[in-house]
């Protein structure tokens, strides 16, 4: 413990000169200016933070690395209040430092989740195909990727939509659309039936052969932004598919 020590190098009654009241000066501030002052000079529980401790008198640069422990904080010692906003970053936080073990039951709501609004549409009025090969029906959605969630992918029908495949010579059997689903003009996310129409002699019978929804795709794109372009064919160059009024969507969920 730093001990404050003055030598008395006078004697009751004697008269006191400049030596020795620089004597006394010169003690005081060995102790203060180079001894100074440590623990063991300071009782337990001498300096409380109701009246010892001024509001921002102890920053962080009087703070020694790893003095402030979680075996010096009490249970519940630390509340939202004294949290400053924005305080608490992913670097603050140790890896897997953060589990579910710490996180009550309800306190993580719908909106405490970052929403992405991450989506994009695009309507198809009209496209038409006879084609056995892959042809462009014109249609793209554009769609920017977190590289952290799925995305899905999905065509369905609209108010008043229709996939309808008209005979265009007598013949009797069965059609099958195809959808391809090309990412960036260049990689294929999918292929997929988009149903069956069977057709009579009659040129004028229409079946509706696609469901009013589909999932093309579900899967988690490389972050950044993305083109998705739909393609179609039919197996039966005999018949013409018709998409009337169609959605094409992209969602990160």
């Amino acid at each position: 413990m730093a001990q404050l020590t003055i030598p008395r190098t006078y004697a009751d009654g004697d008269v006191l000169y400049e030596a020795d009241l620089d004597q006394i000066k010169d003690s005081v501030e060995e102790l203060i200016n180079i001894t100074k002052l440590n623990g063991d000079n300071i009782a337990s529980q001498g300096v409380t933070a109701s009246i010892k401790a001024a509001n921002s008198a102890i920053t962080t640069s009087k703070l020694a690395d790893s003095s402030l422990s979680s075996s010096k904080i009490l249970d519940d010692n630390i509340t939202t209040i004294k949290i400053v906003d924005e305080s608490v970053t992913t670097y603050i936080l140790q890896d897997d430092g953060t589990t579910v073990a710490y996180i009550l039951d309800d306190n993580v709501t719908s909106s405490k989740i970052y929403s992405l609004d991450n989506s994009s549409e695009e309507s198809i009025l009209q496209f038409d195909t006879a084609s056995t090969s892959y042809v462009s029906t014109g249609h793209s959605i554009s769609i920017t990727s977190t590289g952290l969630r799925p995305t899905i992918i999905i065509i369905q029908r609209g108010s008043f939509g229709s996939l309808i495949g008209g005979a265009l010579s007598s013949y009797t059997g069965i059609s099958f659309l195809q959808l391809k689903l090309v990412l960036d003009s260049s990689t294929t996310l999918a292929e997929v039936v988009g149903g069956l129409g069977r057709y009579t002699t009659d040129a004028t019978a229409q079946t509706n052969i696609l469901s009013s929804s589909q999932v093309l795709y579900c899967g988690i794109l490389a972050a950044g932004p993305h083109t998705l372009d739909l393609y179609a064919l039919v197996i039966n160059a005999a018949y013409t598919a018709t998409l009337s009024n169609y959605e094409l969507k992209a969602i990160e969920l």
